[in-house]
């Protein structure tokens, strides 16, 4: 984690750097701007890797299992290039974005699934990159992403609603790295990481005969590494 903070930071420092080093041809560039200039739309497909996919050993013991028996999440990978983005760069290496996040996994255990957790919601973030001479062009972000939490039963384990499950929404700290890379003034693609860190959702058991009180009580980690492609417009 100190690592990944270090290099975010790094990359951010370079730009502004080298931004700050060429002062009169930003100046010479911004006569030239328009209203649009410095916005940018985009959206990417992600491969999903949690960073705890197993605990315990299947017992019913709220200490070993992410709770209950439930000691197995697996990540629900879907490659459609929905994590829609847009950011403006208020300084040409420097600027703010909002993003669109959802993170689903199979929650099971050796007798089979309970059903879906998972979370979705946005991402804001402050992005660097580094200006230079190539078509190629790297970026750093640094943000939180505000999670809305649920969990979709499976038929055979709500048994008709009798038992059912509520998780609790979360923060999480979000840092990525990547490069874009330019294939006209306007357009571009680029490569994407992503780690996730925090998204932990507190969970409990439930039953209809009672309730106001849970069952079993335990937690959901969905903080994840994440790796993909993506698909920019930047208005000039």
């Amino acid at each position: 984690m100190k690592t990944a903070w270090i290099a975010a930071a790094a990359v951010m420092f370079s730009a502004w750097a080298a931004q700050a080093a060429q002062p009169e041809a930003t100046a010479d560039a911004a006569q030239g701007d328009s209203i649009w200039n410095g916005l940018e739309i985009g959206t990417r497909s992600i491969h999903v890797e949690l960073r705890e996919d197993s605990r315990g050993t299947g017992t019913r013991t709220r200490e070993d299992n992410f709770l209950g028996s439930i000691d197995m999440l697996d990540a629900e990978q879907d490659y459609a290039p929905t994590r829609i983005y847009a950011q403006y760069f208020f300084l040409d290496v420097l600027g703010i974005g909002a993003s669109y996040d959802k993170v689903e996994a199979d929650a099971a255990d050796e007798g089979g699934s309970d059903g879906i957790v998972g979370v979705d919601g946005p991402i804001f973030y402050l992005v660097g990159r580094y200006l230079n001479d190539s078509a190629f062009t790297p970026f750093a972000e640094v943000g939180m992403a505000y999670y809305h939490a649920y969990f979709e039963e499976s038929k055979d384990w709500a048994d008709g609603g009798a038992r059912y499950m509520d998780v609790e929404s979360t923060e999480a700290l979000v840092l990525a790295l990547g490069c874009d890379y330019a294939v006209t003034d306007n357009l571009s693609i680029n490569l994407y990481a992503r780690l996730v860190d925090g998204a932990t959702l507190d969970g409990k058991h439930f039953n209809s005969d009672n309730p106001s009180r849970p069952r079993q009580v335990g937690d959901f980690n969905l903080d994840y590494f994440g790796a993909g492609l993506g698909l920019k417009y930047a208005f000039k």
